[in-house]
């Protein structure tokens, strides 16, 4: 339509996409999506263009969608008494194992079931390494885990407020294994190992869907 690419609107994206595919974004999956949005993220990177809203955010929006809407599953989410019975029965089944991989399981389910923090922000990732009992700070008389931007979840650091249990099982868990404040908590034994014995408990205790939404990636 003659408009300067770097000018081009959100409404201008989805007509071009009404116009060239005969499709609305509804319809779109993110193999329409990915070349235009590519596009637009190296072009900024590599010219330092100044788009007060790059494009590539808003696609990769679309494809985040997309993704959600083809995947969500319908089940029905337990009660609450049944959740918080379950979250301590997994609890409960780690805290019988005596071996390395149970006694990280546990700590592992006692900070996510309580927090809501995902695994792969408490285990080692890329330059930084897993979370050690030196990133838990009291922040106006409150203990918090800091998650460092590279493995948060929004890729901003952040604080993640634990409550006098998670605390005191953490410390008791590195004094045991006599560990320095610096050395990673949950790393002795195999982070994956530890995943996928937490993974299959969540399974066995909330089915097979739930267990899928819950457990961590084994990375």
């Amino acid at each position: 339509n003659g408009l300067s690419w770097t000018k081009i609107s959100e409404e201008d994206i989805v007509n071009f996409y009404k116009e060239a595919l005969g499709k609305d974004f509804s319809e779109l999956n993110p193999a329409h999506v990915a070349p235009l949005k590519n596009l637009y993220n190296w072009a900024n990177k590599r010219d330092n263009l100044d788009i007060r809203r790059e494009p590539h955010e808003f696609l990769a929006g679309v494809e985040e969608a997309y993704n959600r809407r083809t995947t969500k599953a319908k089940y029905k989410l337990p009660k609450y008494e049944d959740w918080k019975s379950g979250v301590q029965n997994v609890l409960n089944k780690l805290a019988k194992g005596k071996d390395i991989a149970h006694q990280q399981g546990y700590l592992q389910w006692l900070i996510q079931s309580m927090t809501g923090v995902r695994a792969e922000e408490l285990y080692s990732k890329a330059e930084h390494k897993g979370f050690a009992f030196e990133d838990i700070v009291k922040i106006n008389g409150r203990w918090n885990i800091l998650v460092p931007e590279n493995k948060s979840k929004t890729s901003i650091a952040r604080y993640i407020p634990i409550n006098a249990e998670i605390y005191n099982a953490v410390k008791k868990f590195k004094n045991a294994r006599k560990l320095k404040d610096s050395d990673s908590i949950l790393e002795e034994a195999p982070p994956r190992s530890v995943k996928a014995l937490v993974n299959k408990l969540l399974t066995d205790e909330f089915g097979e869907q739930i267990g899928k939404d819950l457990k961590s990636k084994k990375k």
